[in-house]
């Protein structure tokens, strides 16, 4: 099923501590945007000083 170019903002949890439960919860929306909406511009985002999170951008 095609779901068009649409725009789809995913709001993550922010982690002040190394929380890998809510990650996990992230890494499973970041999967499951990719399956069900692969023709989709998702954008993810953390409204968190960039100074608490303790994952970098490759984890």
């Amino acid at each position: 099923m095609s779901h068009g170019n649409k725009n789809i903002a995913v709001i993550c949890a922010p982690q002040p501590d190394r929380n890998t439960g809510m990650f996990t919860v992230d890494l499973s929306a970041f999967s499951y945007m990719q399956k069900n909406y692969p023709d989709c511009n998702v954008s993810y985002y953390v409204f968190s000083d960039k100074d608490e999170r303790q994952y970098s951008a490759q984890e």
